[in-house]
């Protein structure tokens, strides 16, 4: 089903609520599933579902969750807390399943291949009638493996009791620049190459459209120009900064395909962080959610 048919969801805000929506629903003849959307066509939607979970801990006790497909994806414990995970699922309709659950004031999100949860923690009341004054202020949390939610007694506030950690892996700017020292001569031979290809020749353009891939991603090849390899990761790297103009571009002015010389350093840069990732980066503490994709240095390079 599409997230557009997550409609028809009930207000649930405690343990309690939950626990009487599960009572109130009777469950599909001849079967154990209570649909928990509401309304005339709420049976229909037997892919969301509200359960009731026996868990083997006494703290937590009977469990309600609330399940899309065969994932649940918030969980209602006695104690008061909601359980929030996308289990495998970073997915838009998981993301608008749990959006319609929670509380006012919480939204989640996809943000860098990642679901995450932001709560507004604007004071609006202090602004009633200057609201051009208000600054939003907004926490993120990534969901990871789950988040816990807690109401504030006394308030119409939650606050998140545990969650994963927030982490940044950030450039040691020093470390990186005596890495780059020894293959900054590779940059500047390669765009003296890409200067020697006549790209208006539609052979040459063919040659890099073509190329074979996997490229040749070797750092003591990027060190020594008297290597047995060194000639083919200079096509390499050409190839990875070739860049054809859009179409606009090439019909009302006549553009070009062209070596783009940032291209040709951003290939050196991803070498480099490649193999001294454990060296260059560090990885730190933050607030809101790392947007600077350097986690994928630490991965196989593809």
């Amino acid at each position: 089903m599409f997230c557009s048919q997550i409609t028809d969801m009930p207000d649930l805000l405690n343990y309690e609520q939950a626990l009487a929506h599960y009572n109130n629903t009777k469950p599909i003849r001849g079967s154990d599933i209570r649909p928990i959307c509401e309304g005339a066509n709420g049976r229909r939607k037997k892919h969301m579902q509200i359960c009731k979970r026996i868990t083997a801990s006494k703290q937590r006790g009977v469990v309600i969750a609330c399940r899309l497909y065969d994932t649940d994806l918030l969980e209602f414990h006695p104690n008061g807390d909601i359980f929030i995970t996308t289990g495998e699922w970073c997915s838009q309709s998981s993301l608008h399943f749990i959006n319609a659950l929670l509380p006012y004031g919480m939204w989640a999100n996809i943000q860098n291949r990642k679901a995450v949860l932001t709560k507004d923690e604007t004071d609006y009341e202090s602004f009633k009638y200057e609201s051009f004054k208000v600054k939003p202020e907004r926490l993120e949390y990534s969901i990871g493996a789950g988040l816990t939610l807690r109401h504030v007694q006394g308030t119409n506030k939650w606050e998140v009791t545990k969650h994963e950690p927030n982490y940044s892996y950030k450039v040691k700017r020093r470390v990186m620049y005596l890495k780059m020292l020894p293959v900054r001569h590779f940059i500047t031979e390669c765009t003296a190459f890409s200067k020697l290809y006549d790209l208006n020749d539609r052979t040459v353009q063919d040659e890099f459209k073509l190329r074979r891939l996997p490229l040749l991603t070797d750092y003591d090849v990027l060190k020594d120009p008297n290597h047995d390899d060194y000639s083919e990761i200079v096509l390499d790297c050409l190839q990875y900064s070739y860049t054809e103009p859009d179409y606009w571009a090439r019909a009302k002015h006549g553009a070009i395909p062209k070596f783009d010389p940032n291209k040709i350093k951003d290939f050196v840069r991803d070498i480099v962080k490649f193999t001294f990732a454990e060296e260059i980066f560090e990885r730190v503490e933050v607030d809101g959610i790392s947007k600077n994709g350097n986690e994928k240095y630490f991965g196989e390079r593809r």
